[in-house]
Order: C-alpha cells, then structure tokens, then sequence
C-alpha cells in the first residue's frame, strides 16, 4: 500500500514541475513574441486570438484583453473573403510569406498589412483554450 501511494506522489511531484517548466516556458516565448517590434497575432482555426503581442496593440489600438478569445476585429467585413481564401492553404501546411491585405484599426483608419502566414505544427495553445 505504501510503494503505491509513493508512485502516486512521485508521480504527482513529477506532473508539478513539468507544469512548471511548461509555465516559464510559455512566460518565455510571450515575453520574446511581446519585444517583436512586428505587430504578432496568433489565432486558431476559427480566427479567434490567441496572442495578441504589444506591437498589435500600437498599429491596431486594441489592447490584448479586448481582442483575447475573440474573432480577430483588424479584417474589415467587406475584406474578410480575401483572408477566408488564405485559411484553407496555410490550415494544408502552406505557409505564406508575403501577402498585402487592407486591416482596420480600432479607430476605424484602414491600415494595409504585409501579412505572413504559417500553420503551427502543434497547436497546443488551441487545445487549452478550447478546454477552458
């Protein structure tokens, strides 16, 4: 009975420090997308944000928390088939380096962006969000 409640907790302490390592690890790459000086959305199969770095919030004029969570509000409506026709291929694997597309800031001015578009191979950041 005791060899199975010291698995049990070697097992627990184990789960804690690779939750650890996945937290600083997560901290990490935020704080590295965060300097970018390029604008960096990141967004699930639905288009709803995901990340939301500090050089989106200066071009766009949306804060990270008024956009996580939601459809990505920068395609303008009458705009947002150009980009629907991009999904399929970069959801197929492609990814597109180059791509001129009119935006829209919080403030209504209309922005053109140079896009570039990539599927992330394991999207792990899309499974935790859909379970929460």
């Amino acid at each position: 009975m005791s060899d199975m409640v010291q698995e049990q907790t070697a097992a627990a302490e184990k789960q804690l420090v690779l939750e650890e390592r996945f937290r600083q690890s997560s901290e990490t790459l935020k704080a590295i997308l965060d300097s970018s000086p390029l604008p960096i959305v990141v967004t699930d199969r639905r288009r709803h944000v995901l990340f939301w770095s500090r050089a989106a919030e200066q071009l766009f004029g949306y804060s990270a928390d008024e956009v996580m969570g939601r459809r990505s509000p920068i395609v303008p409506p009458d705009q947002s088939s150009e980009r629907k026709a991009l999904m399929p291929r970069v959801l197929a694997g492609a990814s597109i380096v180059e791509q001129d597309l009119p935006g829209r800031t919080k403030d209504g001015r209309p922005v053109n962006v140079r896009a570039h578009f990539a599927p992330i191979a394991t999207n792990r950041a899309e499974s935790l969000a859909q379970s929460h």
